[in-house]
């Protein structure tokens, strides 16, 4: 019976244990199970193997579907970063990625992926989403160009609400690696996105709502009890240093405000006694 298992996406790899003894899958090779080496473990050390936790019960034929798709995933995003990478000047070779990229993007869990990540990474001064952009859309990527274009406009609100997580999350996880696991959820799950979303548009319920959303993930996890005292911090913190404001929400007729769902009313009064007002 398989007891733990761990995916390394970027790796190509997994890792499993069974009656007590790890072994190692290759996606290259999905078939073959050896032992794990200490080699292994130096891998790990040397590069982010983008570590995904397999849930418990998983068979070694799930844990190999799942290899399989986290490398394609791993691969995807590989070539949405050379896309924008200026050290790679060839035109021809940019293309050539392009269409590689567009291939993966067929894939709508893909894309929703590769989304969901772009718009919360902060890129390097060498990097040009716009230059991407150009040639997705002489491509007809349309889609996959509009991630690049809102990338390029929202790199502001992106590097600062990074830069706030970082500031807040040391007083609130014990350790880096819950932090890491924390933001790692937000971000697979495009709720950081959404944060994200909330700063450019300055519309608190999104904020909110969002905020709501990460408490019950982290919650559910194990990871935190009170997520939403870390973000109403998060928040002000944002606001106090980063000049983010977010404006109140307003109905344009009573007609507006009477079709909203009860529920839905009754939850954003609950948000709005919450958090605190900026």
């Amino acid at each position: 019976m398989i007891s733990q298992a761990y995916i390394f996406g970027s790796l190509g790899k997994a890792a499993f244990q069974q009656d007590e003894k790890w072994y190692v899958l290759d996606n290259n090779d999905p078939n073959a199970v050896r032992d794990w080496h200490t080699f292994d473990k130096n891998y790990l050390a040397l590069t982010n193997p983008e570590i995904t936790l397999v849930p418990v019960g998983k068979n070694i034929d799930d844990i190999r579907q799942l290899l399989a798709l986290e490398t394609t995933k791993q691969e995807a995003l590989t070539l949405a970063l050379q896309l924008m990478d200026e050290s790679i000047p060839e035109e021809s070779l940019k293309v050539e990625i392009a269409e590689l990229l567009g291939a993966y993007t067929k894939d709508a869990g893909i894309f929703q992926f590769l989304e969901n990540r772009l718009l919360t990474t902060i890129v390097p001064d060498s990097f040009a989403p716009s230059f991407a952009s150009n040639i997705c859309r002489s491509l007809q990527m349309n889609e996959v160009a509009q991630i690049y274009e809102l990338l390029d406009s929202h790199a502001g609100e992106i590097q600062a609400f990074y830069t706030a997580w970082i500031k807040a999350v040391k007083n609130y996880f014990p350790d880096a690696e819950k932090a890491d696991t924390a933001f790692s959820l937000l971000t697979s799950g495009g709720i950081a996105k959404a944060f994200v979303q909330s700063m450019v548009q300055r519309d608190k319920k999104i904020w909110n709502q969002s905020a709501l959303d990460a408490a019950l993930l982290f919650q559910k996890e194990g990871l935190a009890s009170n997520a939403l005292l870390f973000f109403t911090q998060l928040k002000t913190d944002l606001t106090q240093h980063f000049q983010v404001q977010f404006k109140e929400n307003t109905f344009s007729t009573e007609e507006e405000k009477a079709e909203t769902d009860e529920i839905a009313i009754i939850i954003e009064e609950y948000l709005d006694n919450f958090f605190v007002t900026i």
